[in-house]
């Protein structure tokens, strides 16, 4: 159903069907947002480029449309240091609200469970934290990308102050031999030990 469709893939996947061949389609994205405008409570922006004018651009474009909750997601790879407070601090102060900012660090990297995986998310965080004030600016922080089990030890042992952490890649890794099992959502037992995997996860955060 090519209007409900985003491209997942799912439904190749779960029906095997030789006939059904997957295809990409690029849509103007200015096409189809306005139509998740009002199912959704938190839109997330990926501003991780080197092209100021199109980030500057979108994001006027949801802060005029959409008046809920905005989450700016960024990392180091394009822009400087420099770079990175005063794009934050301009898109902050024009999104006129709370904005949740996730400092990402090394994206996609969680699966390895030690410091120096999560060491970059924590430092951008501290970036953010010693350049844009609170006071000045309305924020939230979430740590992400390359985040683990190490993440939260780390920002409490150099005293780097957060408002939660993501976990990506590695809460998939520690659940995927539950997951992986075909009867994964029927089994009450195999679902309620994944649960507790991540329970404990999250109580060490």
């Amino acid at each position: 159903i090519e209007n409900s469709c985003i491209g997942c893939l799912k439904c190749a996947k779960q029906t095997n069907c030789p006939a059904l061949v997957p295809y990409q389609k690029i849509r103007p994205w200015e096409e189809f947002l306005p139509k998740i405008f009002d199912k959704v409570d938190c839109i997330e922006f990926h501003a991780i480029t080197s092209d100021i004018e199109e980030i500057d651009f979108k994001w006027d474009y949801l802060c005029s449309h959409y008046k809920k909750m905005l989450s700016i997601c960024t990392d180091r790879s394009s822009l400087s240091d420099r770079e990175n407070i005063i794009q934050l601090k301009k898109m902050i102060k024009r999104a006129n609200r709370k904005i949740i900012i996730q400092a990402d660090g090394a994206p996609n990297s969680g699966g390895a469970d030690d410091y120096k995986t999560t060491l970059q998310t924590v430092a951008f965080c501290e970036l953010i934290n010693k350049n844009i004030n609170k006071s000045d600016f309305d924020y939230y922080i979430l740590l992400s990308g390359g985040t683990n089990s190490k993440t939260s030890k780390l920002a409490k042992m150099i005293e780097v102050s957060y408002n939660g952490i993501a976990f990506g890649s590695y809460g998939r890794k520690i659940v995927k031999d539950y997951t992986n099992e075909p009867d994964f959502l029927e089994n009450k037992e195999k679902f309620a030990i994944a649960q507790k995997t991540v329970l404990k996860l999250f109580q060490s955060v």
